[in-house]
């Protein structure tokens, strides 16, 4: 009876029937849609925050000398009491290849220690009192010693005494603060200081950190306009050489090969550079770098894409942080060959009369985390004291 009377009341009206079906047919449309839109987002969003997040570590490669240049500094004994005397022995050591010129030391006995008047030496030489100052903290600026230029492999030792005004348990506890500064590392560099990590150790501690994905090497450096040639044929426009390896390039789909592939020992251009100079897969370009004589040879195994790799170029300076600034010839050679011949080649500019006033290196380092090396740049030089 009661199947009966639904159907006659469905047959009776079937406008009314169709419209509450579509009704319910489209109320269960609309919330399913909603239950997969949710389900959707939340997939997505999973998916996003899983995902590895690319991080950009910059390694400043501030010393031209390669971080060869390092000052240590010792006070003996280690205890002392009111009115005991110490001595403090300095060691500046240029390991690097190359002279360091206009070297300053500085040092100031930390409180309750004070200067000996008349006690200071350099490699066993007294040095005079300027005014009855100590020579390493001369005047009302406390400006250091200029030692002139100390020569590739050299030590330099100094040393000069101290009174203690009162009873000193630990002379390490006080804080070392002696520093050096020369034309080539402009920043005074601290007493004691641990050794500066190479781009490839950083980059593998880096590798190591829980969550990492993996951390890739990338450096960087602009030439001045005309660096890169071919033949008698010169491209008039700045230049950017980057130095990273197939493995980076793999990882970032910016990075587009248009023509070849980056085999090793060989490197890539720019598609616009390639048209420029009228070069492509197969061909040698030169690129001339400051305080190298010869141009680096770079074959060439593939043509790239880089207007799109913005990796490689947002800018890290400050007044641009962020910003797209593309470089139209670019070169990219491998991370050993920009190691073992981009770098040295600034770091002899940068200790050569002729090379004071050339451009400067840029190296990062990059990964999932990113690094290179960076710009090196030339600040004022230190103020000479007067002897």
């Amino acid at each position: 009876m009661i199947s009966r009377y639904v159907w006659r009341d469905l047959v009776r009206n079937p406008r009314r029937s169709l419209s509450a079906l579509a009704g319910i047919v489209l109320g269960v449309g609309l919330f399913s849609a909603v239950l997969f839109f949710i389900d959707g987002s939340s997939a997505s969003m999973t998916a996003r925050a899983v995902a590895p997040l690319p991080l950009d570590m910059q390694r400043v490669l501030s010393d031209p000398l390669g971080n060869q240049v390092r000052l240590t500094e010792r006070i003996t004994p280690a205890r002392l009491q009111a009115g005991e005397t110490g001595h403090v022995q300095l060691e500046l050591s240029n390991r690097s290849a190359h002279p360091a010129n206009e070297v300053v030391i500085r040092d100031v006995p930390p409180e309750p220690l004070q200067y000996v008047h008349g006690s200071t030496a350099v490699d066993g030489v007294r040095v005079p009192d300027p005014g009855g100052d100590s020579p390493l903290a001369q005047g009302e600026a406390q400006l250091g010693l200029n030692l002139d230029t100390v020569p590739a492999k050299t030590t330099v030792k100094m040393s000069y005494d101290v009174r203690a005004d009162a009873a000193v348990e630990s002379v390490s506890a006080l804080g070392l603060g002696a520093t050096f500064s020369s034309r080539e590392i402009p920043t005074p560099g601290p007493a004691n200081a641990s050794e500066p990590l190479s781009l490839a150790t950083l980059t593998e501690l880096v590798g190591r950190i829980p969550g990492v994905a993996h951390a890739d090497q990338l450096s960087s450096v602009d030439l001045a306009p005309g660096a890169l040639r071919s033949g008698a044929r010169k491209d008039p426009d700045p230049v950017r050489v980057f130095g990273f390896d197939q493995v980076y390039q793999e990882r970032d789909p910016s990075i587009r090969i248009v023509e070849g592939s980056y085999e090793p020992g060989h490197g890539l251009l720019s598609a616009e550079a390639a048209q420029a100079l009228g070069v492509g897969v197969g061909d040698v370009v030169q690129v001339q770098v400051p305080g190298r004589a010869a141009a680096i040879a770079v074959p060439l195994s593939g043509i790239t894409d880089l207007t799109q790799a913005r990796s490689l170029f947002y800018s890290r300076q400050g007044r641009q942080l962020e910003q797209f600034v593309y470089v139209r010839n670019s070169v990219v050679v491998g991370p050993e060959v920009f190691a073992a011949s981009v770098v040295p080649a600034f770091q002899n500019a940068s200790t050569t009369p002729a090379g004071r006033s050339g451009a400067s290196p840029s190296s990062r380092s990059t990964s999932l985390w990113n690094a290179s090396p960076s710009t090196l740049t030339r600040a004022p030089r230190w103020p000479r004291p007067r002897r």
